[in-house]
């Protein structure tokens, strides 16, 4: 059940590039919102109104916070976990839609400048909202919602850089079809796109691994190979574990009898989605098992998610494994810069801060040069102090 807070006049509600998977409503008081505009130039302030959601992007797309909250006056604010959110909204259909109009309100601000400004900046978070909302209806099996998000997308950027993924998946859901396992990463795919449309390249010459001129930063200088990182990991049994990181929606549906790794994977994700983590567990266990090494893209996201599972169970050590493993066989792969991060999460945790900032910046040096790589260069920089 979602939770009253009361919050004083100056104080701070979350700040920018906080993560957090809170949402609120302002029932009583006065909160602004702050932003930086498009061109980084000036700040940009919006109240919330009486019975309004905020904070609900970044937590559905489990991203960093995109503006602060400020309480201008003494406010109440009811509070929901994600989970909370998600059964509420999924019960009112209604709200479904408001959000929705929301974000295509959105897009419609912002278009003029985002247009002005496109080769200095890159993913518009505000468009990639529209399509990242239908995929996550269209995995919950709310086929009307993820249709409704995807022609919005389509209606407000009918030639931008995840059209044709949107009308793919538009295509799909009239179909009836499932949810593509195969689709690269929503954000480097918009990134990739738009890199082509600048550079007259077309965007299958872009590969998606993360295939460019700068390799991938090599663990074995700085006393950082995954094998001496697993062997030297100290036992931590009272470790919380690490936040989430901008990671993929869950498959909330429904799957079938396990026969294949996919099926086992999907399965293992449902379980992690309703929190049931010995499930998720056995499921990726028997994925990795069934996958072998003929399907690389879902032989990572299986050892990705088994490291994520282990944390959720706080057996630490074999999180570490996973981690490490993963970042072994597919050290170029969609996921090792998440890897990464949540390797280092734990070795911050842990307080040794030494491979916890080689780690950040090891994962803020693989491209894109995105938010995510932003913030962990932060994050290095900040632990260095504490060395």
């Amino acid at each position: 059940m979602p939770i009253t807070r009361q919050y004083a006049a100056g104080s701070i509600i979350y700040f920018a590039g906080d993560i957090g998977e809170d949402i609120y409503v302002l029932q009583q008081g006065r909160i602004s919102l702050i932003s930086t505009s498009l061109d980084q130039k000036e700040d940009i302030k919006e109240d919330v109104r009486r019975g309004e959601f905020f904070g609900v992007k970044s937590a559905l797309g489990r991203y960093p916070r995109e503006e602060t909250a400020q309480v201008l006056a003494d406010s109440r604010v009811l509070v929901f976990k994600l989970a909370e959110f998600e059964q509420f909204a999924l019960k009112n259909t209604r709200i479904i839609l408001q959000m929705l109009k929301v974000f295509s309100s959105q897009l419609r601000r912002v278009h003029k400048a985002v247009r002005e400004l496109l080769g200095e900046h890159g993913v518009n978070d505000s468009s990639l909202e529209l399509v990242r909302v239908g995929e996550y209806y269209f995995k919950a099996g709310k086929t009307d919602y993820a249709l409704y998000a995807f022609n919005a997308y389509l209606k407000n950027y009918p030639g931008g850089p995840l059209a044709e993924r949107a009308r793919r998946l538009a295509q799909l859901v009239k179909e009836g079809a499932e949810y593509p396992l195969d689709l690269p990463d929503i954000v480097e795919e918009m990134q990739q796109k738009e890199l082509a449309l600048r550079t007259g390249k077309i965007a299958q010459q872009i590969p998606q691994d993360y295939e460019t001129d700068q390799a991938m930063p090599d663990f074995s200088t700085a006393g950082m190979a995954p094998t001496a990182m697993v062997q030297e990991v100290p036992d931590l049994p009272d470790l919380p574990p690490p936040a989430d990181l901008d990671l993929p929606l869950p498959d909330f549906g429904s799957a079938p009898a396990a026969r294949t790794a996919e099926q086992e994977y999907n399965r293992g994700l449902s379980a992690l989605a309703t929190q049931n983590f010995q499930e998720a567990q056995h499921c990726f266990e028997q994925a990795l098992s069934l996958a072998g090494g003929s399907d690389a893209a879902l032989h990572e996201k299986i050892l990705f998610e088994l490291g994520r599972t282990y944390l959720k169970l706080n057996n630490v050590r074999a999180a570490v494994e996973k981690f490490s493993e993963q970042l072994r066989s597919h050290g170029r792969g969609t996921l090792a810069r998440k890897a990464m991060l949540q390797l280092a999460e734990i070795y911050e945790r842990a307080r040794d801060f030494n491979r916890a900032v080689t780690l950040y910046e090891k994962a803020a040096q693989i491209p894109p040069n995105d938010r995510e790589a932003q913030l962990a260069q932060k994050k290095a920089v900040q632990l260095r102090g504490m060395k």
